[in-house]
């Protein structure tokens, strides 16, 4: 039962990234596309797993998310030395936001490792744009 639940946490939404990364590399798209659509499927999957996990454990995952939030703002708020609570559409604002910009980092770095080893094996995927290039030195 354990290894069921794990394999379905697992298979989305990185089963199904990896199908659709294949896909869109095979269809020769551009970084941003892969990238793009891969950080949507990501945010989409992470709230699969945090709404499956706050079910199984019988808690509200969501308001844990919105207390750690929380604290970051106060902090920012203070160190800008700012006198105000920030609002609750703030705080889950930032919230989905920081969620998404961490699927685009994850993204992006799955796409620097893919980059080095797929052309090692002779199964490249599209190339990166110019930016990365210059800073990978890469040709």
């Amino acid at each position: 039962e354990w290894l069921e639940f794990r394999s379905v946490v697992f298979r989305f939404p990185f089963g199904f990234m990896g199908v659709m990364l294949g896909g869109v590399w095979k269809r020769g798209g551009n970084w941003l596309t892969s990238i793009g659509l891969g950080s949507i499927l990501g945010s989409f999957g992470f709230f699969f797993r945090f709404w499956l996990l706050s079910l199984l454990l019988g808690q509200d995952l969501w308001i844990y998310l919105t207390t750690q939030v929380t604290e970051f703002l106060e902090w920012v708020f203070i160190k800008l030395g700012l006198l105000a609570q920030p609002s609750l559409p703030l705080i889950q604002a930032l919230a989905l936001v920081m969620v998404f910009v961490n699927n685009v980092v994850y993204l992006f770095v799955v796409h620097l490792v893919a980059l080095l080893l797929l052309d090692r094996i002779g199964n490249p995927i599209p190339r990166p744009p110019k930016w990365v290039r210059v800073l990978l030195d890469y040709e």
